[in-house]
């Protein structure tokens, strides 16, 4: 549970700095990189659209609750830490609306491809999955949403049953937007970022495409 809260804890940080990075005039990505090339007493952790899975979204809530049954009061770092990783699926939300409102288009009937719907990448796990919580918000905005995962060919958003679909060019350059939320290995990722009109990045998978970034075609949360 302490590694669990650790890095819980950890990630809400560098969320929470990721949000209010731009009004800083900092670019969070470059502050991280830069961070890590410490070579001791720092571990980098990086933004993205929350956390997931069985283990960091659900194991410090407990921990958190159990001390406020024994003793009143639960542990203030892991309220605080859900409390950002939980706001941050709305924020990846808000985030396109603002690369969309830049083309001049509404988030209503725009096309929206999804990369990934795992918790994490490379497994076929979406329980407490903040890209599911992502496209599941888009959809209510009223996009119109397709996404590839190859570990998850069948999912359930917002209730209704959606199937993964191949990230082709011709698919991608089709839409108004494609945004990467789990990087699962084995997808071409620059080729789909040359393809793509706009590609918002959460996972600051492409950062070191400053080429794109420079020309717009690139957005990083």
């Amino acid at each position: 549970m302490i590694e669990n809260t650790f890095r819980q804890v950890n990630i809400a940080l560098v969320n929470e700095l990721a949000t209010i990075a731009p009004d800083l005039g900092v670019d969070i990505w470059a502050a991280l990189d830069a961070a890590a090339t410490k070579p001791f007493g720092y571990m980098p952790f990086w933004p993205g659209p929350g956390v997931g899975g069985h283990c960091i979204a659900v194991d410090p809530s407990y921990l958190s609750w159990r001390a406020e049954q024994q003793l009143g009061y639960g542990i203030g770092f892991i309220e605080h830490a859900r409390a950002v990783n939980n706001r941050m699926p709305a924020h990846v939300v808000s985030r396109v609306r603002d690369v969309l409102g830049e083309e001049g288009r509404a988030l209503r009937r725009a096309r929206i491809h999804v990369l990934g719907v795992a918790y994490k990448p490379d497994v076929n796990d979406a329980r407490e999955s903040p890209a599911v919580s992502v496209a599941e918000r888009l959809l209510r905005g009223g996009a119109d949403v397709s996404y590839t995962d190859a570990y998850l060919r069948q999912i359930e958003l917002d209730g209704r049953m959606f199937v993964s679909v191949d990230a082709t060019a011709d698919l991608v350059a089709g839409c108004d937007l494609v945004v990467l939320l789990t990087a699962h290995r084995g997808l071409d990722y620059d080729a789909l970022l040359d393809a793509a009109p706009r590609l918002l990045d959460v996972t600051g998978t492409l950062r070191n495409r400053t080429d794109a970034v420079d020309a717009g075609r690139l957005v990083l949360l």
